[in-house]
């Protein structure tokens, strides 16, 4: 029997036979209540972060805007990560790459919007000289426009790199 209680693990047994399993079973559930203390404290963490975090910077309500903001509030709240990463899906387009309309511009614009706010809040907390932002996508591109006014797969992509030291 495991019974996990006030943080007391205690564990039952009946015989030498079982005992060598039972110290394993001991062992994964001190583990298991360490791990959740740590999550725990780490939620706590979280949350006291969000409370505190203030900015004169008004991010876009968009996911990516939500995902930026998020990481403004970790790196404010003092967590000492050094790499964040996100994600922007729907850039599979095959058409209607045009400039400045259609669902490939409005992508472009988002991420566009998102990430200046960002680098704006690191400018405003004096962060934006040792930040680096890089942004880049798991497939390429060919270079020519196909029938549909858009791009194929392809074998080259871009790697957009920011960051107020880059030189």
């Amino acid at each position: 029997m495991v019974e996990i209680v006030a943080g007391q693990v205690s564990l039952e047994y009946k015989d030498a036979g079982t005992k060598s399993a039972m110290a394993d079973l001991r062992r994964l559930a001190q583990e298991t209540k360490t791990a959740l203390d740590l999550g725990h404290d780490l939620a706590g963490q979280i949350q006291a972060a969000l409370s505190s975090f203030s900015t004169s910077v008004t991010f876009p309500t968009t996911p990516q805007g939500g995902f930026l903001r998020d990481a403004s509030v970790l790196i404010e709240g003092g967590f000492e990560t050094r790499i964040f990463y996100t994600g922007f899906s729907g850039f599979d387009l095959h058409g209607a790459q045009g400039a400045g309309v259609g669902a490939h511009a409005t992508l472009l614009t988002r991420l566009d919007d998102a990430v200046g706010a960002f680098v704006q809040d690191l400018k405003n907390r004096g962060l934006w000289s040792t930040t680096r932002i890089v942004i880049h996508s798991e497939f390429g591109r060919r270079n020519y426009e196909n029938a549909s006014a858009g791009t194929d797969h392809g074998h080259g992509n871009a790697f957009l790199v920011l960051g107020g030291g880059l030189q």
